[in-house]
């Protein structure tokens, strides 16, 4: 399962260190995006575990709520898409 969060990129260091507090892996990605009218600079939060394995949806709704509250937002997007994973 893939996880992507997409918030806007400020206070990158705050929110990576949020991730690292609960997942050993993530990817982070500078995008352009555009909220209400506003452009603005945003991050994707990308993380990828095997769901069967490892049950992580409340872990990514805790960071997705901890970075909401870091940024005085009124939301982070978290998008949940069904991907096959496997590292080599």
């Amino acid at each position: 399962m893939l996880y992507r969060l997409i918030t806007e990129d400020k206070n990158r260091q705050n929110i990576i260190d949020i991730i690292k507090r609960h997942f050993d892996g993530f990817t982070l990605i500078s995008a352009t995006g555009c909220w209400q009218g506003t452009v603005e600079h945003s991050l994707i939060i990308e993380i990828c575990y095997d769901v069967q394995s490892y049950q992580i949806e409340p872990k990514i709704n805790v960071v997705a709520r901890e970075i909401k509250e870091l940024n005085n937002q009124q939301s982070v997007l978290i998008q949940k898409i069904e991907v096959g994973i496997y590292l080599i």
